[in-house]
């Protein structure tokens, strides 16, 4: 059974993030586990000061469970967990990344707001949680139905396709492929090592027990490609751990309305 680790805050991504997460669940018979850290406002008293400290650590942790006790009472009921949601006091990456650790995780999930643009989608992959993750993450922007889903894959970029599969094996799905070639990378694809790709993705999938709907090849700038990845309920795509803000995965996704993979 597949583990899903959310991290929310006390807002609409979070919220988004969380039915996302749980729809997924339903989806693939996993289990989600949920973690919210209160990041304080100050420094709050010296490490030194021992009780005044510790007072106020309790005094945040109870601010930190106030300010979601309502998102879950939401969406809890519609969610199977793994056990009661974890909250803490500090760094939120440093506890999602010590969550990540402590446990075997399938996937993480974390909400972006929407509308995206590509110096958000650059902001979010530099996060030290999303640069150390050792497992896939989802980017949830809306509540799009997940029936259909877009695999966007180059020849240098093939892990999303299993890692995909692996999350989405006979679930019913409905897949589309799509092959891009992005002209300013450098490095232009071959129209052959494209469809190869392509062909290979395909025999991937449907051998995990997903029905491999269309496939296309494109082959354009990739801030003119944004239209074709509508409609979708999830978008797939390789998580560029060495970004920046010009790199084409970042210029296209960047410019994307639904809920992305990265693998």
């Amino acid at each position: 059974m597949q583990n899903i680790l959310v991290s929310i805050e006390a807002d609409l991504p979070s919220s988004i993030a969380l039915r996302y997460a749980c729809r997924l669940a339903d989806l693939t018979q996993a289990k989600v586990q949920i973690i919210h850290v209160k990041e304080p406002d100050e420094a709050g008293p010296a490490v030194g000061a021992g009780w005044a400290r510790l007072t106020w650590q309790k005094e945040l942790l109870v601010q930190a469970r106030q300010e979601i006790t309502q998102l879950l009472n939401d969406d809890m009921n519609r969610c199977a967990t793994l056990s009661q949601p974890i909250v803490a006091v500090g760094g939120r990456e440093s506890h999602v990344l010590a969550e990540l650790g402590r446990k075997a995780y399938d996937l993480l999930v974390e909400g972006l707001p929407a509308p995206l643009n590509p110096s958000a989608l650059h902001h979010a992959l530099r996060s030290e949680t999303l640069q150390k993750a050792h497992c896939p993450v989802l980017l949830a922007l809306t509540m799009a139905p997940l029936e259909r889903a877009l695999v966007c894959l180059h020849p240098g970029d093939q892990g999303q396709v299993e890692c995909f599969g692996r999350l989405f094996a006979r679930t019913g799905v409905t897949v589309d492929l799509l092959g891009l070639d992005f002209q300013e990378s450098g490095s232009a694809a071959s129209k052959g090592s494209l469809e190869l790709a392509l062909a290979e993705a395909r025999r991937t999938l449907t051998g995990l027990g997903l029905r491999v709907e269309k496939e296309s090849v494109r082959r354009e700038r990739p801030e003119s490609m944004a239209s074709l990845l509508d409609g979708y309920g999830l978008l797939v795509a390789p998580l560029v751990r060495d970004a920046h803000l010009q790199q084409p995965w970042v210029v296209l996704l960047g410019n994307a309305s639904t809920s992305m993979l990265l693998c």
